[in-house]
């Protein structure tokens, strides 16, 4: 059973997102901030992470440039969703090896789940 990390700082969203994995099989855990989610990612390990860009303490591109630092993080895969336009987005997450870019107001827990999938069937990066 997969394990992921959602870390997103809007409860709705946390939970949304949740349900859907749940039901597909994973194994979930949850964070509010990136304190919280650095906490996670340090007590467990994780098959790959959903990641909110706009968090509190600290922002998730700072997590995520955290994630790519680490040496035993550094092939996790993480797919960021975000209400930042596309473009602002892309540019913020730049070079950081994210396996894609997903806005909130343009995809559906199925659109989620089929990415995570796809993250999930490929090899690890050398």
């Amino acid at each position: 059973m997969p394990r992921i990390l959602i870390a997103d700082d809007d409860a709705p969203s946390r939970e949304a997102y949740g349900m859907s994995l749940k039901l597909a099989g994973h194994d979930l855990s949850e964070a509010k901030d990136g304190r919280e989610a650095m906490r996670l990612l340090g007590e467990r390990t994780f098959d790959l992470v959903v990641l909110d860009l706009a968090m509190p303490s600290p922002d998730g591109v700072s997590v995520l440039q955290a994630i790519r630092k680490n040496a035993t993080w550094r092939r996790l895969p993480v797919i960021v969703v975000t209400a930042l336009p596309q473009g602002e987005a892309e540019r913020r997450v730049a070079g950081l090896g994210v396996v894609a870019v997903l806005i909130k107001s343009r995809f559906s827990r199925k659109d989620l789940l089929v990415h995570i999938q796809r993250a999930l069937s490929r090899p690890a990066a050398a």
